[in-house]
């Protein structure tokens, strides 16, 4: 519209007498100048519309800060691992998982906010969530263009935070389930842990009494005929008395056996005990 006032202005100033031609000409020059004024304004405007609103930046950052945080979560409770092989090890390991949960629980408020604030923001507009959809074949985060335009960096701004969004929302899930699962072993491992080393504890005390009668026979060299029937009386129930405690000891060896298993590797304190409960039990059969 512009173009035609102006062009049929300058037919007009030609065929004009030259002072009013004159005048003509200066006013076509000041409506062009204001005419580009408009223009510049204009795109400023459009421009100011189309770029993303500061708090969609501050979002996409909370968004990378937090999935980094879990990571560095994960990688904590992944040293944590694996299974300790003894009461005090396990004992050691659920502190320090005590300590983590504490700090996921601390942060979980901040991270379900940061979710539901990013999944309101691309439910707001649906013709926006069309535009930035991830599946749209448009560039990826790291395509290099030479010009950026504001429509452009809001695209590229809500496809970063549909990213971020989907990410943290299953690395999120993802920790609470390790979580709860580690959890879950410690505790079972524990309990079971416990049981083994009360058992080793019980053996020990039955092996010593056992052996602490088998110091106190008779050499067979020194035995009277007239204490001969005590002495197979002693015999027999000494013989008595390894049934049980053999029943201990294979009772452990399974449970053992069982931590093996589950690849849970037994302490040096705890296999070392079990090899000597074994070497005295075969000491007394012999």
């Amino acid at each position: 519209m512009f173009e035609t006032l102006r062009s049929a202005g300058q037919q007009i100033a030609m065929t004009s007498e030259p002072s009013q031609g004159t005048k003509l000409e200066q006013r076509l020059e000041e409506i062009n100048e204001r005419w580009g004024q408009l223009m510049t304004k204009s795109a400023e405007i459009r421009n100011q519309l189309l770029m993303p609103p500061p708090q969609w930046a501050d979002l996409l950052r909370c968004l990378q800060d937090l999935v980094d945080w879990i990571t560095r979560k994960e990688d904590e409770l992944h040293k944590q691992q694996p299974m300790g092989g003894d009461v005090n090890s396990i004992g050691i390991q659920k502190q320090q998982h005590e300590v983590l949960k504490r700090e996921i629980e601390e942060k979980r408020p901040l991270v379900e906010a940061n979710l539901d604030t990013g999944r309101s923001y691309m439910r707001e507009d649906s013709l926006e969530e069309k535009r930035v959809s991830m599946d749209s074949g448009e560039e990826s985060d790291g395509c290099v263009v030479d010009q950026v335009t504001p429509e452009q960096e809001t695209k590229q701004l809500m496809r970063k935070i549909r990213k971020y969004v989907r990410l943290l929302n299953r690395k999120w899930a993802e920790l609470n389930q390790r979580i709860h699962e580690w959890q879950h072993q410690l505790d079972d491992t524990m309990a079971r842990m416990v049981l083994f080393q009360e058992s080793m504890d019980d053996c020990q005390h039955s092996l010593g009494e056992v052996e602490k009668e088998k110091d106190h026979w008779t050499p067979v060299e020194d035995v009277m005929l007239e204490s001969l029937q005590d002495e197979i009386s002693t015999t027999k129930n000494y013989q008595a008395s390894l049934t049980p405690m053999q029943m201990q000891i294979s009772r452990l060896n399974s449970m053992a056996n069982n931590f093996q298993d589950a690849n849970i590797v037994l302490s040096h304190f705890n296999v070392n005990r079990l090899e000597d409960l074994n070497s005295r039990q075969k000491l007394l059969l012999a």
